[in-house]
């Protein structure tokens, strides 16, 4: 979970709000 539309996991860098 938390991957963007470029298939980079992008769950590390934004924050879970």
């Amino acid at each position: 979970m938390g991957v963007s539309n470029t298939g980079i996991d992008f769950d590390q860098k934004l924050p879970k709000e």
